[in-house]
């Protein structure tokens, strides 16, 4: 270990294979330990081969008599821990990753073990959860961030027969009674050995997204509840949308309730060529239905057609 034979070893002090000053103190320390307590001592340090790189030791010393009878003298086991050294070295990288890792998502990150006891929080989850900090969230159970307990079970059985659960959405409760929106991702946490130790989930505050979403249904369905005609137009002049009030006006005047032609102005293909041309997005055309006058604002569609939306 110390790169001499025991022939060579013999009579020189142990300390001429410390690494340096520091670990030099550390040394002599741990022998003032040892000689003062009268009992086993342990220290780990820097040191060196005789003709070789420096390695990681832990000195086990305990006190022995010399030929006197009295305590004087010194017996140290050195064992090489620099692949221990190592692996500790990793797992703090590691961890100080996975600590970066979870500060810096805007997800909140929430670990529980197999009993539902939350044992970890990103920084995040606190405010999320209306809480001051996440340390008063730790030892609190899982289930008490649900509203609905039954969404805890549905999830926990799907965890189970899929391993994992993606985007599942479920209403979450604040500390202040309140519920919000949130989407899990959820899956198993194993230890070292692959063993189950309990569950880990990514939550995603929802809110916003659930208000765009009632915006977008209110959207799609202002066509549909519009008292004025409405209609998407194809290119080739193909009705390929109509609301019920482009009906109306067509039953009123005793026409075809499927012909819409009447609503499409003369030039309604140089009004699309004008779109591509001069990359317009809207016109506006009046055309005369029996005696009625609608004034017709046109706007191009996302789906490449264009949309008349008739006025009186």
């Amino acid at each position: 270990m110390l790169g001499v034979s025991k022939r060579q070893l013999a009579g020189k002090p142990l300390g001429i294979f410390i690494a340096d000053a520091n670990d030099r103190k550390t040394f002599i320390n741990h022998y003032k330990k040892v000689l003062r307590s009268g009992i086993k001592n342990i220290c780990e340090l820097g040191m060196r081969k005789m003709k070789g790189p420096l390695f990681d030791a832990r000195l086990e010393s305990i006190p022995s008599e010399d030929s006197n009878g009295e305590m004087t003298l010194i017996r140290t086991v050195v064992i090489d821990i620099t692949e221990r050294k190592k692996a500790e070295s990793a797992l703090r990288e590691s961890e100080e990753k996975f600590r970066g890792i979870i500060k810096n998502l805007q997800d909140g990150y929430i670990r529980a073990n197999k009993e539902g006891i939350v044992v970890m929080v990103g920084p995040s989850v606190a405010h999320m959860y209306g809480v001051k900090s996440r340390q008063q969230m730790i030892g609190i159970t899982a289930l008490s961030l649900y509203k609905n307990l039954k969404d805890r079970t549905l999830l926990l059985e799907t965890r189970r027969k899929r391993n994992k659960v993606v985007d599942y959405e479920i209403e979450a409760i604040r500390k202040n009674g309140t519920s919000f929106p949130v989407s899990l991702n959820a899956q198993f946490y194993h230890d070292d050995h692959g063993q189950i130790q309990g569950t880990e989930a990514l939550v995603r505050d929802i809110t916003m997204r659930k208000r765009a979403e009632e915006y977008l249904a209110q959207l799609a369905s202002f066509p549909q509840l519009n008292p004025n005609p409405v209609m998407e137009v194809s290119y080739a002049g193909e009705v390929v949308f109509f609301n019920p009030a482009s009906q109306k006006v067509l039953e009123d005047y005793g026409m075809d309730k499927r012909d819409f032609s009447g609503f499409l102005p003369r030039d309604f293909h140089g009004i699309c060529e004008d779109f591509e041309i001069r990359q317009k997005s809207t016109a506006y055309r009046e055309v005369t239905i029996k005696d009625r006058v609608f004034g017709e604002h046109i706007y191009l569609s996302l789906l490449n057609g264009s949309a008349a939306l008739p006025r009186t």
